[in-house]
């Protein structure tokens, strides 16, 4: 997973932020991502690394995520 802090921007830069802590689980940009989803549409020359999980759609989070970062999710949501 990524390393904490973890510091990044919006495209132009008007947005920053920070992570203190690694992400509760990354779906796909330039980090490693935990898993692919929506897959069915990606164009056929878009090659998905084989060590990845890959969906067609998407998934339930309690299949993928580990449980410390379902837990993180619910008490951000206010489910805890």
């Amino acid at each position: 997973m990524t390393e904490s802090p973890l510091d990044g921007a919006c495209t132009c830069g008007a947005i920053r932020y920070r992570l203190l802590q690694p992400p509760m689980f990354v779906h796909a940009c330039r980090c490693p991502p935990d898993i692919h989803i929506f897959t069915s549409s990606k164009q056929p020359w878009v090659r998905l690394p084989e060590d990845v999980p890959a969906v067609a759609e998407y998934y339930r989070r309690s299949a993928y995520w580990p449980p410390a970062s379902v837990e993180r999710y619910r008490r951000a949501i206010g489910r805890a």
